[in-house]
Parts: C-alpha cells; structure tokens; sequence
C-alpha cells in the first residue's frame, strides 16, 4: 500500500515563478515496491490536478503530458529511471511547476495528485497555493559581465515587499534573438525572506563572462547590515557597517578570480568603505574606509585587476568629476578631479565608467541650468587615473517635461566601447533615450521604467528595464 504527499514549496508565488511540489510516497506494504522516478521528464506518474482562476474546469497534467505537449510530438518518450522505496521506506523528491503546465493568473489553486499501483490509488490531501499579481519592485539593479559573444546576459534582482517581509527575487536574463533586439528573462526565483527595511539590491559585476564564476551573489542593505546571500547558501552573510549609510555603491564587484567587494557611502556623502567578502563560510571584513575629498552626489565603479571609483560632486555653478582605482584588498589611490563648468548630475546613479585604449572615460549624465536640457559630461584619465583629454559637453535639447532620473550605458566588449546609450525618466513618467539621428526618440514601454534607471547592453542594440503590472519585469529594447 502506498500513500503520497504533495505540497507546495511556499503559500504565495508571483505568476510563472519557478515553483517547486515536494513529493513524498511512502511504502505502507510489506514489500519492495519499483515505480518510474516522478523527476524524470517521462514519468507519467503522479498525475497532478490543479483546479483554480487559470483552469476553472480542473487540469491533470504529468511530466510525461508536459514533456509531449512542449514537443509537440505523440513519439514515445524514454523509459523513464526507477526508483525503489523498501516496505517502511518513503521517497521525497520536487517536481518543478512549470515541468507540468503554466501558472500565470492570479488567484488561489487547489492542487492534488494521484498515483495508480496494483489496482489501487493513492490520492494525496488537497493543497493550496495563491498566485499574487507581480509586485512593484522596492529596489532592483542588474548584474552582467564581459560579453566575449556580445549576447547581452545577466541576472536581475529585486526586492518586493511582503505582509511582514521583503522578499528577496532573482531572475537569469538574456539576449533571446539579437537580430531583432529581445531580451528575456525567466520566470523569478525567491530566495530569500529578508527584513520588512530592506534596500540597495544590487547584483555584482564582473569583468568575466557574468555566469562564468561558481559562486554568485546578490547584495541588499538593513540599516547598518550589509547583507550578501551566495548562490550556493540558504542564508546570507551579514557585516555592520562603520557608520550610518546614506546606500550602497552599485554595482557591488565580483573581478574574476576574487571575492565579493561591496563599496559602502555615508550618510554625510563624504566617506566610503569596502566591505570584503571571500566565501559565504568565512567572516567578511572591512577592507578599507577613505575619507572623500568631496560629498558625492552620485557615485559608481567597475571590477577589473584594476578597479575604478568614480563620483560625480557640485562645485561652483557646474560639477566635478573624481576617479581613483584601487587592486584587491584596496585601499584607493588619491582621486583626481576634472570640472564641469556648468549643470548637475541627473539622479542617484547618473553615471558610467568604460576602459579603452589605454583609457579610462567616466561619462555623467546631467541636467543643464534652465532645468530642462540635459547635458552628457564625457572625461578622460590615463590608466593611472590621472586626467587626460579636455572633457566634452553634449546638450540635448527639445524635452516636453523636466528631466527627474537617467542612466548611462557605455556598452563595452572586449576593450571597445560599442554604444555610449543615455536614458531619462521625465516628471510625467516617459522614458527617452537621448542620441543617435532623432536626437531624442521616446521608448514606448508598456509600464513603468526601474527607478533608478536600469540599462543592460545586447549585441546590437542595448535595452531598458520596465516593470509591467500584468508580467513583472521585462525588458524594452531603445530605439535608434
């Protein structure tokens, strides 16, 4: 005799969330029983039943069903693995969600399932779950790496907010048909249950290929704690700043080969910290703390054996541009400045920093004087840091609304600037991307744009993150 379990992995799920059903069959009998592993993609046993908004009139489903409808072939499937479960013994084991059918509209489900075994049925108790309507993100950042294939790629994080929590999701994006300019991601994964005051998600860059590192991690800040949960661990590692934080600096850095370097702002803007994490079985450290020769009002940096600091601060009518650098373990080398004699960074993160030949460009995003323009800042520093070139002012004119947030891309690959891309969210909630033969062109996207603004490159094209109410996030690729 056998009797068999079969529960959902949580309560609640966004729609098309990687979910999981954890079986259990246990062997009631006095004898051995053999039956097909309910992992294999083969396995016509269990037979699921869901029966909710999505599927009013009840839907059975196996893996084996899933399998040959995704197919789209009757051809037999393969023999499905065996497994053997001793008299006493019991079986446990998941089966993915989405290896038996699509869950994407909100509303509660009944879930049961049903195993057949010598003419006789075990039929596990009835199970709920709820599909909640896609939450508005709190905080979100992208992670990504070198592009040796120039396919856009990476891994998004967000934090969503929870009755007494803040659920901690991720999600692998990539470039699915560069020719055209799509880029997808799948359905998100929740990691983690973190504080209800969680913030700064951020996702490591890396100067290698993004999925190319064993261990990956994602990064959010609780007040003083900086909190940094690997891809290998249940739980983060968690480290108390030295001061009270204005945010973390994004993107947190992953240089190939090292640790996870984590760049920490005051709250008075004018000291930074580094926070080192090697493992998520070792203790992480204060790398190092500086005193900044200015208050930063925007802030960025990029991995690499050479790493790079750059911060944009208001002086005199327009803004200065500092850069410094610093190799593993730090700490960073003086900054040096070059002005800007007019405007003002444009956000929280209006601001990017590309190496090439030789040189180091730091490009600011900024509005202009009247309130209106937006002007892009370009400087140059040799490999020391030291400044190089006379910085050049781009002015963008003919907005219908004030600029309140923007983005920079400067689409790198193999040691080539490809595309510098600029991005601005007006006061009524439009996104433009600035450049090329239009000068300003509006990106129609059917949401809301990140807040701060979130760019990721392709190989062709480069593309905007939006949160749609219907289907989370997604990408919008910008015109030309």
């Amino acid at each position: 005799m056998l009797s068999l379990e079969v529960t959902p992995s949580q309560e609640e799920y966004l729609p098309n969330q990687a979910m999981r059903l954890n079986v259990v069959i246990r062997n009631e009998g006095a004898e051995a029983v053999e039956l097909a592993d309910p992992e294999d993609s083969s396995a016509e046993q269990p037979a699921y039943g869901f029966m909710g908004p999505e599927y009013p009139s009840g839907k059975m489903t196996s893996r084996a069903a899933w399998t040959r409808e995704q197919s789209g072939s009757e051809a037999p499937l393969p023999e499905p693995a065996k497994i053997r479960i001793e008299p006493g013994g019991a079986w446990e084991g998941a089966v993915p969600v989405r290896a038996l059918l699509p869950l994407s509209t909100p509303g509660d489900y009944r879930v049961r399932a049903m195993l057949a075994f010598q003419d006789k049925r075990a039929v596990s108790p009835e199970k709920r779950l709820r599909v909640v309507a896609p939450r508005r993100p709190v905080s979100v950042h992208l992670g990504q790496g070198s592009r040796p294939l120039e396919i856009g790629e990476g891994e998004a994080m967000f934090l969503a907010k929870e009755d007494a929590a803040t659920a901690v999701y991720v999600s692998r994006f990539s470039e699915k048909h560069p020719g055209i300019g799509e880029m997808g991601a799948n359905a998100p994964i929740r990691r983690f249950a973190a504080g209800p005051k969680a913030t700064d998600a951020g996702v490591p860059w890396t100067d290698a290929p993004f999925f190319a590192e064993m261990i990956r991690w994602v990064v959010w800040r609780e007040g003083r704690n900086v909190e940094a949960l690997a891809n290998i661990a249940s739980a983060p590692v968690s480290f108390a700043l030295p001061f009270e934080p204005a945010r973390l600096v994004r993107p947190p850095l992953h240089s190939a080969g090292g640790g996870l370097e984590v760049l920490a702002l005051a709250a008075d803007h004018k000291e930074l910290a580094m926070v080192q994490f090697d493992d998520p079985d070792v203790a992480p450290k204060l790398a190092w703390r500086t005193t900044l020769p200015a208050a930063a009002v925007a802030i960025t940096a990029i991995p690499g054996a050479q790493r790079y600091i750059a911060f944009a601060a208001k002086n005199d009518g327009g803004f200065d541009v500092y850069l410094s650098h610093f190799a593993a373990g730090g700490p960073p080398a003086p900054f040096q400045r070059v002005h800007i004699p007019e405007g003002a960074p444009l956000g929280a993160e209006p601001m990017a920093i590309a190496v090439e030949g030789g040189k180091v460009e730091v490009a600011v995003a900024a509005i202009g004087p009247d309130g209106r323009n937006c002007l892009l800042a370009q400087t140059w520093f040799d490999a020391s840091g030291k400044p190089a070139d006379p910085p050049k002012v781009t002015t963008f004119e003919g907005l219908e609304h004030r600029p309140v947030d923007a983005a920079v891309l400067l689409a790198a690959s193999e040691g080539k600037i490809a595309r510098r891309e600029v991005a601005v969210t007006l006061e009524d909630k439009t996104v433009w991307r600035l450049g090329g033969a239009n000068g300003a062109s509006e990106i129609a996207i059917p949401g809301e744009a990140a807040h701060p603004l979130e760019l990721a490159p392709g190989a062709r094209v480069s593309y905007v993150l939006f949160f749609d109410p219907a289907r989370g996030l997604r990408f919008e690729k910008l015109p030309n």
